[in-house]
């Protein structure tokens, strides 16, 4: 089974930042949402919230990037992220759609070398 860190985490969450469109917001309106719109702020919350990198990890991705809806895509989601071996990753580089996902993660664990 894979392991993070929370840094390891912090690392995905500017992943998924680089990754994102710019917001349309100012700044000020930006700061008036607390960061809503920064992924690594909303890791943070998470992180606070679910305190282990392993729960924090699958909230992040599940809730907010739509992947968890059921215990089966929970189990693909978790099985994915702590089972699917590294010499994997690189197939789900290019992955579009509902995929995008992976490929953010992939890209992540490839940087992280787990």
């Amino acid at each position: 089974m894979n392991t993070y860190t929370i840094d390891d985490l912090k690392i995905l969450a500017q992943i998924y930042q680089d990754n994102s469109d710019p917001s349309p917001l100012t700044p000020e309106q930006l700061e008036t949402y607390e960061g809503y719109f920064s992924y690594p702020k909303l890791m943070e919350k998470v992180i606070e919230e679910k305190k282990t990198p392993e729960d924090s990890l699958m909230e992040f991705i599940g809730a907010y990037d739509s992947v968890v809806f059921d215990s089966k895509s929970w189990q693909m989601l978790h099985n994915f992220l702590f089972y699917t071996s590294i010499d994997k990753m690189p197939l789900h580089i290019n992955d579009k759609g509902q995929e995008i996902w992976k490929a953010k993660v992939a890209q992540w664990r490839l940087k992280i070398a787990k």
